[in-house]
């Protein structure tokens, strides 16, 4: 993916702090950086739920490499702005979105993977389930996994919520499943958790990203 050729902000008066903006644009290798005023802001903004249409970040940065994430998220400590992820289409009570801040879009970050040696499946932080189904559905209509039953939810927070599914009675919860998380920590540093972790900062850390609460570490 190229750097977006999209028009700036069509205001009556210069967006604050444009020049950072365009600082940060150029500061990405991939990622796209989407301005108020075009068709992808109004597209990216729009969750079907009217009631916060008035929700408005300063700029949304489409991401596609971890590289750019962390990018993002550095520009975001030093210029002081609210950053708030969206890896869906379902976020109707508008939580991926916030107002004057810059929204992370993980969207095109959704890659799925299935090792048929131990059914393992990689899925990226962006994907949807319906990326997930669409991959294994083609494998094997056998494969199962246990996600969301509407084909736009986001794996991701399905499974940082904790992942009640329709096979949940049976199988458990989908985070119950997950191996391991690649996360990228709000200081910038890329970190691998799984579940076999023995420190117990660590531990806490990823039973935290399994939908069970917030994890403050000290810097």
């Amino acid at each position: 993916m190229t750097k977006s050729n999209l028009s700036p902000c069509v205001h009556d008066e210069p967006a604050p702090h444009s020049l950072a903006f365009k600082i940060l644009e150029e500061q990405l290798k991939t990622s796209t950086v989407i301005f108020p005023g075009s068709k992808a802001y109004a597209d990216t903004t729009f969750i079907g739920n009217l009631l916060y249409q008035s929700q408005r970040p300063v700029i949304i940065v489409q991401a596609t490499s971890i590289p750019d994430i962390v990018t993002t998220i550095a520009f975001c400590r030093a210029n002081g702005y609210q950053l708030t992820l969206k890896s869906g289409v379902h976020s109707y009570a508008g939580y991926c979105l916030n107002e004057g801040g810059l929204v992370l879009d993980l969207s095109a970050l959704n890659g799925v993977a299935h090792n048929p040696a131990n059914d393992v499946v990689t899925i990226q932080g962006g994907a949807l389930w319906k990326d997930v189904y669409s991959l294994l559905k083609g494998r094997d209509l056998r494969l199962m996994i246990i996600g969301g039953m509407c084909p736009t939810v986001g794996v991701g927070s399905f499974l940082l919520g904790g992942g009640l599914s329709a096979f949940s009675r049976k199988f458990g919860l989908g985070c119950d499943n997950v191996l391991e998380m690649i996360v990228v920590a709000a200081e910038g540093e890329i970190v691998t958790l799984s579940n076999k972790e023995a420190d117990q900062k660590r531990k806490d850390m990823f039973w935290a990203l399994c939908g069970g609460g917030i994890v403050a570490v000290a810097t």
